[in-house]
């Protein structure tokens, strides 16, 4: 986890202690001056930034005064490699995975082409050899779309910039929907799924979709995004949060290509969502490369929806 040592420098540290106690004290929510807000119990011990640095109790803060925050966040995380087979392990209903070899590794292990999941993965084979081999992976069951998808092996960056469009304009509905009408986007959009997924998207009415019962499953389980998700709903999954700064990059380019704006009246950068985690986390995101934000309220309307609501 990321930790505050004795110089009051950010370091990635172990977990040697969990400490669960009852709490009968109702929550003390503190918001600075730049948005932020975090709510603790009465005795939890803050940064004070005032005369000198301290550490108080939450309750022992007053209108005004300050606490100590970071400008920058710097973890030094590590390249990552993604479990892509783990995560069609859980299956609901009568879904069933199937497995596309190369033919050479279909033939040495007595396969059926495809192989049904449930029956390769009994065979305990290495993944450095199924990485080289496996060229795709696709469901049948009820109200499935059956068009494959490559496997992916890495949260690369170009992952990472796709999903920050889907998170920003998108929706899982019938397939991945991105609605947008730039054709600077519209053609990343395409492009992209082709190389990542090995699927094209194909034209809808405000943007476009891909169809594929596979991808949708792969988003729902890698990152967390669900069905009909309201917009108020969506999150920046864990699984962004680890990753290195330069994809961390990538990510936050295309949410600000989707939901970003500049305000010529106060010369400012902005970026707008109806999610409460999104914006926190964005905030949090921006540390990573000094840059501090500041979080208000605004009314503002969906530009991407034929039916915007306020």
């Amino acid at each position: 986890v990321l930790s505050l040592n004795e110089n009051l420098n950010f370091e990635q540290d172990v977990i040697t202690h969990v400490h669960k106690i009852k709490n009968d004290k109702p929550l003390i929510k503190i918001t600075t001056a730049s948005g932020a807000s975090m709510s603790v119990t009465p005795e939890h011990p803050l940064l004070s930034l005032n005369n000198r640095l301290a550490w108080r109790r939450a309750d022992s803060f007053a209108l005004g005064e300050y606490l100590a925050t970071p400008q920058k966040i710097k973890l030094g995380l590590k390249e990552t490699v993604f479990p892509f087979l783990e995560i069609f392990k859980d299956l609901p209903g009568n879904y069933k995975v199937w497995l596309t070899f190369k033919p050479e590794f279909t033939a040495k292990y007595n396969l059926k082409a495809p192989a049904e999941f449930s029956t390769f993965i009994k065979l305990f084979i290495s993944i450095d050899e199924v990485k080289e081999n496996l060229l795709s992976v696709h469901f049948t069951g009820e109200k499935c779309v059956s068009t494959p998808i490559k496997p992916i092996w890495e949260i690369s960056g170009e992952l990472l910039y796709w999903l920050g469009l889907v998170i920003a304009e998108g929706r899982i509905h019938h397939g991945i929907n991105f609605y947008n009408n730039d054709p600077a986007l519209l053609k990343i959009f395409i492009s992209s799924s082709e190389r990542i997924f090995g699927v094209k998207p194909e034209p809808i009415d405000g943007g476009l979709r891909v169809r594929s019962t596979a991808a949708i499953f792969f988003l729902r389980k890698a990152f967390n995004l669900t069905r009909n998700q309201h917009s108020r709903d969506k999150v920046i999954p864990k699984t962004v949060l680890i990753q290195q700064d330069q994809k961390v990059a990538r990510l936050l380019s295309a949410l600000f290509d989707g939901e970003g704006s500049i305000s010529k009246k106060n010369k400012v950068v902005e970026f707008s969502s109806a999610s409460s985690d999104i914006i926190n986390k964005v905030a949090y995101l921006l540390l990573r490369f000094g840059i501090r934000a500041r979080i208000r309220d605004k009314w503002s309307l969906a530009t991407n929806s034929p039916h915007p609501i306020r």
